[in-house]
């Protein structure tokens, strides 16, 4: 006969009504048919492919065939400390709630979540063209005032280096951006030297 079980995921404070439904026969408790729920009352259910001998729990007996044994019926309940997940509409009650064909979300921690992202990609930003922006604002300084812009172009050029350097440290670069990034700053390092000399002979 066919049996239905339901287990709910450990951490239901983090996963609210998330678990799976399984679907089998007691005969040999195999299971034919299981029903994953997510935390959005979402529903995904995969049907297994059994044989007739494992789907219905019987045997060909023949001259050499053992008699078959019932399987005992797996014992399940709640874990200790969390709701069990009653149902698909109960697996989504927690967040979500249903109007028309539409859902409305009314847990506010993912528009914080894509404000932190944001906030982070500008971080990431501003540190990215940090000296960019430095040597802008050297080199508009130094021709306001009419003195040499070497400083403020130098900064410029040492952005190229600081990009690498960003990229070897962040997003594990390897032996490449640090290489890059030497190139670089050799380069910035060899025209800024090569100017102040110029200027000053």
């Amino acid at each position: 006969m066919d049996q239905e079980r339901r287990i709910a995921e450990p951490n239901q404070a983090l996963h609210p009504g998330k678990g799976r439904i399984e679907r089998y026969n007691d005969a040999n408790g195999a299971v034919y048919e299981t029903t994953h729920l997510d935390a959005h009352g979402n529903a995904f259910t995969q049907n297994h492919q059994l044989g007739p001998a494992e789907r219905y729990g019987y045997n060909y007996v023949g001259a050499d065939a053992p008699p078959m044994r019932r399987a005992p019926a797996p014992s399940w309940g709640p874990v200790a400390g969390a709701a069990a997940a009653t149902g698909v509409a109960a697996a989504g009650a927690a967040t979500y709630h249903a109007i028309g064909s539409d859902f409305v979300d009314e847990n506010p921690a993912d528009e914080d979540g894509a404000l932190g992202i944001a906030l982070l990609l500008l971080f990431l930003v501003l540190l990215a063209l940090g000296p960019l922006f430095v040597g802008a604002w050297m080199f508009r300084r130094a021709r306001h005032r009419g003195t040499t812009t070497t400083h403020g172009t130098f900064v410029i050029l040492m952005e190229g280096a600081w990009l690498a350097m960003l990229w070897g440290r962040l997003f594990d670069g390897g032996p490449t951006a640090w290489v890059t990034a030497c190139s670089a700053a050799a380069g910035a390092v060899t025209w800024y030297v090569m100017t102040l000399r110029a200027e000053r002979f």
